[in-house]
């Protein structure tokens, strides 16, 4: 059950390296469907900031991956704050309608089921180490 920990930590820290990199470089034009998006300097300089808290989401995963053993008690945390983040778009999507793409839509998804999976297989570690 460690592998499959492991992968699915190394497949979050991906995307999120990816995604926090894209940000925090490139601002607006960044973020998946949004190329040539124009956005006031305060929009641009919150997503770039906030981008960095992104990508040391994503070093904390792989952090813990290397040593499930010993980190498995912040698989919860990781899970809960992919969770949140998820539940995040859900509120921008209420409060101010649906993202002109379905990349954003797509990955409001991919992070509840990555949570509920890293939660699951934290669940089932402990269980087995008992």
């Amino acid at each position: 059950m460690q592998i499959a920990t492991r992968i699915l930590l190394w497949m979050v820290a991906l995307i999120v390296l990816l995604t926090g990199g894209g940000i925090m470089f490139n601002g607006i034009d960044g973020v998946p469907g949004l190329k040539d998006a124009v956005a006031s300097p305060a929009i641009d300089s919150e997503l770039r900031f906030l981008a960095a808290f992104w990508l040391a989401y994503g070093a904390f995963a792989v952090w813990v991956s290397l040593n499930l053993t010993e980190r498995q008690t912040f698989l919860p945390a990781v899970a809960i704050t992919l969770a949140a983040s998820a539940a995040a778009r859900v509120v921008s999507y209420f409060a101010n309608g649906q993202p002109n793409n379905s990349t954003l839509i797509a990955a409001t998804v991919v992070e509840f089921i990555f949570a509920a999976l890293i939660y699951l297989f934290y669940r089932l570690n402990i269980r087995n180490s008992n």
